[in-house]
């Protein structure tokens, strides 16, 4: 018998690194062509059939608890506040009675992808895995490795195995079995590799690993971000795989960016005669005077761009104005 399967998005965070645009917005919902990493995220797991969701949050909890109510995705959703952040493993312990037997499919609310939720799904349960990773297939700097072979977690950390193995990094989706759940500590601050899967491992429990080749982006800062952005607006085709397309269109928004990779909130917006583009977005609630030349920016929403004015590589909002480096 299949065991039943929740999903959980990671919301909590304060996102420093990404300031000035978290000094108004927690992470997931910095505007992202029309939507937010967290809904993108709703997306993804509704598409695989997720309808039970639970969403931690700490930093601006007013603003999550209204995409909550917004339910954009139709799905059954569970808030979490957090009044001191409880780290990566400390976030499941207050939900581990609502999520009774099931399976919990976790995506980070601060990535965008164009993850395979059921093919992870597919692999955790052919391997009856206590837990399983998505990994990208290099190692970001900095960051632990996560060595795998043949679909198996061996280790994670700074050491390779002695096995042969090859090292990825993890991307920011996993699937955590009740069972791993019970290992954790009933309450407090920690993570969850510590706490979690390196138990597990010393267990000898399998732990799968599934690679992600695809769409990827941490908008861990304004040039982090500028990068996801700029993909969408080269690829236009991404729009329809990570789910941003949907999202558009059921808010009356232009599903994708035009020849010139311009992506405008709807076919009526006016802007004046301003130049656009290429590589534009133009969130909802922007205005653009007479004359002005975009390019290579993202206008958030609010913003405001005065007659005759160039604005290159930035992102320009009510209060921010980040001047953003000339490659991705």
């Amino acid at each position: 018998m299949t065991r039943a399967v929740k999903g959980m998005v990671l919301a909590a965070g304060l996102g420093t690194r990404l300031r000035p645009l978290t000094d108004i917005y927690p992470k997931p919902l910095v505007p992202f062509a029309g939507g937010t990493p967290l809904e993108l995220a709703l997306a993804n797991l509704a598409a695989a059939g997720i309808d039970d969701v639970a969403i931690n949050s700490h930093y601006h909890p007013e603003q999550v608890a209204r995409l909550v109510q917004k339910n954009p995705m139709g799905q059954r959703l569970v808030l979490s506040f957090e009044p001191e952040l409880l780290g990566t493993g400390g976030a499941y312990p207050p939900l581990r009675s609502w999520l009774g037997d099931a399976d919990l499919v976790v995506l980070n609310g601060d990535v965008v992808s164009d993850f395979d939720l059921k093919s992870l799904l597919d692999r955790h349960r052919a391997m009856q895995a206590a837990a399983s990773m998505m990994l990208l297939p290099t190692v970001i700097q900095g960051e632990s490795s996560v060595f795998h072979h043949l679909g198996r977690i061996h280790a994670i950390g700074k050491t390779a195995p002695k096995a042969a193995t090859q090292a990825g990094n993890f991307a920011c989706a996993q699937i955590l079995s009740p069972e791993l759940l019970d290992l954790l500590p009933k309450s407090g601050t920690f993570d969850i590799v510590s706490k979690g899967y390196l138990k597990a491992l010393d267990l000898g429990w399998s732990v799968a690993a599934e690679v992600h080749s695809g769409y990827w982006h941490d908008l861990r800062t304004p040039q982090f971000y500028w990068s996801a952005i700029l993909a969408l607006l080269r690829q236009p085709d991404l729009c329809r795989t990570i789910k941003l397309d949907q999202l558009r269109q059921s808010r009356g928004l232009i599903p994708l960016p035009d020849a010139n990779g311009v992506l405008l909130p709807n076919a009526l917006s006016t802007y004046n005669h301003a130049t656009l583009g290429p590589h534009v977005v133009v969130e909802s609630g922007v205005q653009i005077g007479t004359g002005a030349r975009v390019s290579n920016s993202v206008l958030l929403p609010g913003a405001v761009v005065p007659a005759g004015a160039t604005i290159d590589h930035a992102l320009v909002g009510p209060g921010i104005h980040v001047t953003l480096g000339q490659g991705d």
